[in-house]
């Protein structure tokens, strides 16, 4: 049996409510990794004091996996925004067909809020250069701890420890 327009419309809405909770959901997962990964390295950077070839090793396994890591975050990003920019579309769809219906979604379709430009802003924006900002310092973060660990290797790098660690505490 099928379902009336407007029910069918309570259920849309409902699912697209819950597809974008998971995409939060999956935003505060991938957050919560990196957080860990980035933990981690600063934990081993104190630990070895950049002495350690071991500790840059793993220090750089712990970059790389985060770097891809955050690659698929990047992709399910933009897969979750193309299913709800789907959802939404069919949402307005189903509105044309009801009448007396204040059509809320396609209404907010054409709102567009002072500061905010179509697809230049909004929380896709933001949201997207998050795993990008990771994976700056994944990639800066490994260049430094090389360079600095073979600086002092080769003892080049005795006195800036000695001033950092006078002036950070250790």
């Amino acid at each position: 049996m099928p379902l009336e327009p407007f029910d069918e419309y309570k259920l849309f809405v409902e699912d697209t409510g819950r597809t974008s909770d998971r995409r939060q959901t999956v935003n505060n997962i991938y957050l919560s990794v990196n957080s860990v990964l980035l933990g981690a390295v600063a934990i081993l950077v104190q630990q070895g004091q950049l002495r350690s070839f071991l500790f840059l090793v793993v220090e750089i396994f712990i970059a790389i996996a985060g770097y891809f890591i955050c690659n698929d975050w990047r992709k399910l990003i933009t897969q979750y925004r193309k299913l709800l920019a789907f959802r939404f579309e069919q949402l307005r769809g189903l509105e044309a067909t009801m009448p007396g219906s204040t059509k809320m979604y396609s209404k907010e379709s054409e709102y567009k809020p002072l500061g905010f430009a179509g697809d230049k802003q909004g929380f896709f924006s933001i949201e997207i250069k998050l795993p990008t900002i990771f994976q700056v310092l994944y990639v800066a973060g490994t260049i430094l701890f090389v360079a600095v660990t073979v600086l002092q290797r080769l003892g080049y790098v005795t006195q800036l420890e000695q001033w950092f660690f006078a002036l950070f505490g250790r």
